[in-house]
């Protein structure tokens, strides 16, 4: 399910990254992603499914969900990710739908898909690329008061 998002304004944001001293560029970004991935993480927390059975071993997915924002400092660019570490085959699992096979080869039912993740991305994604815009454009404005 392709997502068709237009961003506009990313002309002027790199210009203005240009013209200002990379270090507020810097914090700018830093900023924009954390406000981006909140708004993004909390959609996909709440549409993560809780199951009955967790245990220590076997924790519930929201309980595992991890956030990691890399900032390339030469490029002036960064990337998020929103998953759920070591659960995430589960999560997958989930999202798209599997069928128990056992070791012996014998096949349980199958497990329609509940696609939470590419759902919260797109419910979320318009506040999203907001909440980036706005914590980037209010980092960058501090800098100049």
């Amino acid at each position: 399910m392709p997502n068709n998002t237009q961003i506009e304004g990313l002309k002027e944001a790199q210009e203005m990254l240009r013209r200002a001293p990379r270090v507020i560029a810097q914090k700018a970004l830093a900023k924009g992603m954390l406000a981006a991935t909140a708004v993004m993480g909390q959609e996909v927390l709440s549409r993560t499914p809780r199951s009955t059975k967790a245990t220590h071993t076997d924790p519930h997915l929201a309980d595992s969900m991890v956030v990691d924002i890399q900032i390339d400092e030469a490029a002036g660019s960064a990337h998020a990710e929103i998953g759920f570490g070591k659960q995430g085959y589960r999560a997958l699992w989930v999202d798209h739908g599997h069928q128990h096979v056992s070791h012996g080869g014998k096949r349980g039912p199958f497990v329609p898909a509940n696609p939470f993740m590419r759902q919260a991305a797109i419910s979320a994604a318009d506040a999203t690329i907001a909440a980036f815009e706005d914590a980037f454009v209010q980092a960058v404005n501090e800098e100049f008061e």
